[in-house]
Order: structure tokens, then sequence, then C-alpha cells
């Protein structure tokens, strides 16, 4: 701001503000129940229903195929909307995968986990900074995808890669009734449950 001429201050980030800084701090969030299992990954749709409608279909679909690899995986939610944690059961019910719904706490469940699947948005920037690896998911509309084609846009889309100014977590923009997009998804997540720390 300063470069273009405009007085400015930072004075700080919300996020930066309210996640733990240290180990011990992330102790104090984690879920050691969670934290145990051998690969739990986080599903975090989004905030808005629409997102969870959107997003939940596809990432359950991409959890039954980690099973298929890893059936020692299990997978958990959290979200602070009361309506919204029983759209996410209903969905893992409806996909037939076993599906953790932790009340309203989504920094425990970002932060326990070994790997999170992420739809774009703050919580990709929340589970990096809480040390979660993650893959961040666009999930566009087939029209979306065609006009995206022809705008310029940046390297990246994620808000973790926007702000680190490299590719952090894998990134995949997916189209709306795409069936490949459960496979896409699996694959860019499985070296997150079997790599090292």
């Amino acid at each position: 701001w300063r470069q273009a001429g405009v007085p400015a201050h930072y004075i700080g980030h919300p996020l930066l503000d309210g996640l733990p800084h240290d180990e011990a701090g992330l102790r104090a969030v984690r879920d050691p129940a969670i934290a145990a299992l051998p690969r739990p990954v986080a599903l975090l749709p989004g905030s808005r229903p629409r997102e969870v409608a959107d997003h939940m279909p596809l990432f359950l679909a991409a959890a039954q195929r980690l099973l298929a690899r890893h059936p020692d995986a299990s997978f958990h939610a959290a979200h602070v909307s009361p309506a919204e944690r029983e759209n996410l059961a209903a969905h893992a019910r409806a996909a037939g995968v076993p599906l953790a719904v932790h009340g309203d706490r989504v920094h425990a469940v970002m932060s326990s986990c070994r790997a999170a699947l992420v739809a774009s948005g703050t919580a990709t920037l929340e589970t990096a900074l809480l040390g979660t690896p993650l893959v961040v998911v666009y999930h566009v509309s087939p029209a979306l995808a065609r006009i995206g084609r022809v705008l310029v846009i940046p390297p990246f889309i994620g808000q973790v890669n926007l702000v680190a100014g490299r590719a952090v977590a894998p990134e995949l923009i997916l189209r709306h009734g795409d069936a490949d997009a459960p496979a896409a998804l699996a694959q860019a997540a499985l070296p997150l449950l079997s790599d090292t720390a």
C-alpha cells in the first residue's frame, strides 16, 4: 500500500490472532483421540450450505477410494452450524462412508488429522497454519470451467498458496459431474496418507 502512496499500517490478521502459534498451543487445540488414529483425514467442504451440498459428495467419493487403498483411514468433520453437521452426517450415510462429526470443533479436526481435503477458501489457510497437509479443492460448474480458460487468473486459487506465493498444497479445479473428479482428488490425497513426516 505504501508503494502505491497510501498511508497504511499492518496491525495483524485475525487468523494469526486466533490460532495457536507454538507446539503447546497446538497440543491444547488437538483432539488426542483423533490424532491417535493411524490415518485420520479431515473433510472440510466449506461453511455455507451450498458448499456442503456441492463438495461433500465429491469428498466422500474420494474417501471411498482412499479406504480401498488404506482401510485404516478414518474421516472427520466439524461445522459451526448444527443443521450443516446433520447434513454432513446425512451425506456420509448416503455414501456409506463412516464419518465422525465432532460438533463445532473445526480447529480440533483441522489440527488433529494427518491430512485434509479442503474446499478453497479461508479454511485452506487455517488448515495450513495449524500444520496439517492438505489438498485444496475448487469445485466448479462446467460453464465456469469454460469461462476460466479464457480469463487471466493467478497461478494459484487456494489462499494458502496465494499467501505463500508458491505451491504449498496441491490444488485441484474439478468440474461438477466429472466422473473422474473423485479419483483425481483421491490421487492427490494418497501421498499425504503414506508419506513420512
